[in-house]
């Protein structure tokens, strides 16, 4: 399976969120890799981090991390070939780039079976996803027309992230403003909200699925999301279009 998290817009947790699921997949013994495709790198640096730490645990003699293979490609690469035969040699490929103007993005869609738009909940965070939806519903239309398959869509997913886990006033004006976009979207049932033991752990490149003692109770909504991507669970809202 390949799922895409794309968005042109920074700090709205794409990466950290992809880092996440990898993490839950990994943890439940899935062979997994992270395609970094986004210029800043952070998946990269993150799986880096993480391979360090895990030779310091193998030198202390303590359990090794749950492995999360990572490869990094250019932001202008076609990369729909190369997803498609990672695709064959993992359980989860999770690719991490920008929007609409990032050709990683507008190729890996094509091949991905979902495509994930993180965004904050308000209005100026979701007018920056509009380029990237209109490049979505124009690759649609391309592969209808090269294909005569009038049935085809991208499963594309609005993911509302950075909410205050104590903040349902936001939540609650999130859903109203996102019914504006479900003509190309659905809306996923994860909410990734803010946990601070997330940013504390990053310097190790641990995600909250590998802190099984205790286990921590937020990893809860990368797990979800997860089962979502699995097909255990329903989203939210049904794309209406």
């Amino acid at each position: 399976m390949v799922v895409v998290f794309g968005q042109k817009k920074g700090g709205v947790w794409k990466s950290m969120t992809a880092l996440g699921v990898a993490g839950v997949a990994a943890s439940r013994n899935l062979s997994v890799i992270v395609l970094d495709a986004d210029s800043n790198r952070s998946c990269d640096k993150f799986l880096q981090r993480r391979s360090a730490t895990n030779d310091e645990r193998i030198e202390k003699s303590l359990p090794e991390l749950p492995y999360i293979k990572r490869e990094t490609k250019t932001p202008d690469e076609n990369i729909a070939r190369e997803l498609q035969e990672l695709d064959k040699l993992y359980d989860l490929v999770i690719v991490d780039t920008g929007g609409y103007e990032n050709n990683a993005f507008k190729t890996a869609v094509r091949t991905a079976d979902i495509v994930y738009l993180p965004t904050h909940p308000c209005q100026v965070d979701l007018d920056e996803l509009v380029p990237t939806v209109k490049v979505l519903n124009e690759t649609e239309q391309f592969i209808r027309n090269m294909t005569d398959d009038m049935e085809y869509s991208i499963d594309a997913r609005l993911l509302i992230t950075g909410v205050h886990s104590n903040s349902k006033e936001m939540l609650v004006e999130a859903m109203d403003i996102v019914k504006s976009l479900l003509k190309w979207c659905s809306l996923s049932s994860a909410v990734i909200s803010h946990v601070k033991k997330v940013k504390q752990i990053q310097a190790d490149g641990l995600t909250l699925a590998d802190l099984d003692k205790p286990k921590h109770k937020d990893r809860a909504m990368y797990e979800i999301l997860f089962d979502e991507i699995m097909g255990k669970r329903q989203v939210r809202a049904e794309r209406r279009g």
